[in-house]
């Protein structure tokens, strides 16, 4: 079963949070129904409104970042306040609602949600506010939240209307920028738990150009591409923020753009690739928007040793690099001939009428993250 968060850009999406039974007999084709449930859709203020982004923690609890606000492409319309839904895996429940508005103001442009489960098995949730060039954090195990200013030379290195992303690298390292900023930055999670401004933030490095975060391993590894550009790109955050560390691992076909990359199933990394530019200006054609779920490469040694997660000097498949397997290249058919089935989590939109917007995907089995840069403002 795959789950799918489906944004509610345009008119006409009935649900925002679906799944997709991949093991049915529509393989090909398989069917999207509502996620949990259809009356967990009911656009009013109590259902799951417009999941912008998603994360899954190690719990196997999926976090729903719902902005509350419908056609955002059109005429946004306020329907609901913003929130964070919880939902168990494990039933399908809801179990848990976290109300935004406190940390809402007429600036606030919510766009990222990251989920830190610590040692002592407290939960903190990490939302991004470009607008007000803050992270909202909610300590959910004591059901109280603040909202952390960034320090100045991050604040002053972003505009209200950027985006801002989170990664949570390292176990506990959340890694911050603006798109159109020049820096990347991190500060231990540690430091965002006292409802007080963030005084300093570590400068990572200078970034070659307008980055587009795609996502993480959830260890040390962060994906981008370049804004306007389709290559991505992979960092070890072990390594330094340069250029000459970037490592160029796959291309989506001309004209395509990867908006999510995620470590799944068996440790393949996936990458989600539209023409999401096209659909956002206006070009959607008869058919609306053309998305493509790909595996990029593997993670895995061929003997069903991770890569990454040891410092084994010995080589596999003579590619270890400094105790470490150098990435490889997955055949999309060996996914089948391992004979598994991706648990995984996607999102898009579904529409009643031709406006379909790409989607976007990560895997449940291996806890993906999400990014979303398209999250307009606020009661504008």
């Amino acid at each position: 079963m795959k789950i799918s968060k489906i944004h509610r850009f345009l008119g006409g999406v009935p649900f925002t949070l679906g799944a997709i039974h991949i093991s049915g007999p529509c393989k090909a084709e398989p069917i999207l129904s509502p996620y949990p449930a259809w009356e967990s859709h009911d656009s009013g203020e109590k259902g799951i409104v417009n999941a912008v982004d998603i994360f899954i923690d190690r719990k196997k609890i999926l976090w729903i970042l719902d902005v509350g606000i419908i056609d955002t492409l059109e005429k946004p319309k306020v329907v609901g306040p913003p929130k964070v839904v919880a939902i168990c895996l494990m039933t399908s429940k809801i179990v848990a609602t976290v109300d935004l508005s406190q940390f809402c103001t007429f600036d606030s442009r919510f766009h990222e949600i990251q989920v830190e489960v610590t040692e002592e098995d407290d939960t903190f949730i990490y939302v991004s506010d470009a607008g007000c060039k803050a992270i909202v954090v909610w300590d959910y195990s004591r059901e109280a939240g603040f909202k952390v200013q960034l320090p100045p030379e991050v604040a002053e290195d972003g505009s209200c209307k950027d985006i801002l992303y989170l990664t949570l690298l390292n176990n506990n390292y959340l890694y911050f920028s603006f798109m159109n900023g020049r820096k990347m930055f991190r500060t231990s999670t540690s430091n965002l738990r006292c409802p007080k401004s963030l005084t300093e933030a570590e400068d990572v490095g200078t970034k070659p150009g307008k980055l587009v975060i795609l996502g993480s391993d959830r260890k040390r590894k962060m994906f981008f591409r370049g804004k306007g550009d389709n290559q991505i790109y992979l960092w070890d955050s072990n390594k330094p923020f340069k250029a000459c560390s970037f490592v160029a691992v796959d291309a989506p076909p001309q004209g395509m753009y990867s908006t999510h990359v995620v470590v799944g199933s068996l440790k393949y990394v996936w990458a989600l690739s539209s023409n999401f530019p096209d659909f956002a200006g206006g070009n959607r054609g008869s058919i609306g928007p053309f998305v493509k779920l790909h595996p990029v490469m593997s993670l895995r040694c061929p003997d069903g040793n991770e890569s990454g997660t040891d410092n084994s000097t010995e080589s596999c498949n003579g590619t270890l690099t400094g105790g470490e397997l150098d990435l490889q290249t997955l055949n999309p058919q060996s996914c089948s001939q391992r004979g598994s089935t991706p648990l995984s989590v996607v999102t898009g939109c579904v529409s009643t009428r031709p406006s379909s917007v790409p989607a976007s995907t990560a895997f449940l089995d291996d806890l993906p993250d999400f990014q979303n840069p398209h999250q307009p403002k606020y009661f504008s």
